[in-house]
């Protein structure tokens, strides 16, 4: 290092002042400079404790904002929580009240029924002291009746026409009302009735058929005969109902092996002849 920046090192703040010129001094320049720092600074402490309180305060509000929704929302969770309880509450009395109503309503059915029920058994089988003198008296007839169908079967062939065309209409015609009152009027559909029915006809319009009475002879021995079977047909002599389901299904079956192997004997007083073979 030479002299010249020895002296430049160690001159003063007059000398540099002189030498340059300068109307202030240098340490003027840097207190301005401080005191312009120290301001900014401070503007900029002041911004950022303004900054901080709106901070503050605006996260306080929306706190205050998020819990008060809460409250709202809670609150509006129990009272829909509570409008859901009362709504099932009534749709369960108002199914209870239906259900009581379909209750009675089904109990008052069932009295009825029983009630009607009752009557018509009580028609039917009437509890009198006359019942079983009633009893004794078709009990007598069926038996009479099945040892006359047994003579004219056997004997007298001449009666089965006469025997058939007299009680055929008399038992199907009480058949019908009695099963009418008790509305099982669709078994009267039967093709058993349809059976006796055709057989009637053939004998009062046209029993001198051969045709006819092959046709007599079949709907006789076929399925009048089988219903015996398949219904169960039982001898209750003292039962008008049970004896005349046996009389459908097997005097027809008497008559037609009259006719088919008896014919003149089975037609000496009728209005017609049966054809013979």
């Amino acid at each position: 290092m030479d002299s010249s920046d020895g002296d430049y090192l160690f001159t003063t703040s007059t000398d540099y002042d002189a030498d340059h010129g300068s109307s202030s001094s240098p340490s003027s320049d840097t207190e301005v400079a401080d005191a312009e720092e120290f301001a900014y600074y401070q503007d900029v402490y002041r911004f950022v404790g303004g900054l901080k309180r709106v901070v503050e305060r605006r996260s306080a509000e929306v706190t205050e904002e998020i819990q008060r929704r809460k409250e709202h929302m809670r609150e509006e969770l129990e009272r829909k929580k509570e409008r859901v309880r009362e709504a099932v509450k009534e749709q369960k009395e108002r199914l209870r009240e239906k259900s009581r109503e379909k209750l009675d309503a089904g109990k008052e059915k069932i009295l009825t029924l029983k009630r009607r029920t009752y009557r018509r058994l009580k028609r039917l089988k009437t509890l009198e002291p006359t019942e079983d003198y009633r009893q004794k008296i078709i009990f007598t007839k069926s038996v009479l009746t099945l040892v006359l169908k047994t003579f004219a079967t056997c004997a007298g062939q001449w009666l089965l026409p006469w025997y058939y065309a007299l009680t055929c209409p008399t038992l199907i015609a009480w058949r019908s009302v009695t099963y009418w009152q008790c509305q099982f009027q669709y078994f009267c559909l039967d093709f058993c009735y349809f059976g006796n029915l055709i057989i009637s006809l053939i004998l009062w319009m046209a029993p001198s058929s051969p045709e006819l009475c092959a046709l007599q002879f079949s709907i006789a021995h076929g399925m009048l005969f089988l219903g015996a079977f398949s219904f169960r047909n039982s001898l209750v002599f003292h039962s008008v109902d049970k004896m005349t389901s046996t009389y459908i299904h097997t005097v027809p079956v008497l008559l037609t092996f009259g006719i088919r192997w008896f014919p003149e004997e089975s037609a000496r007083f009728w209005h017609s002849s049966f054809p013979e073979g």
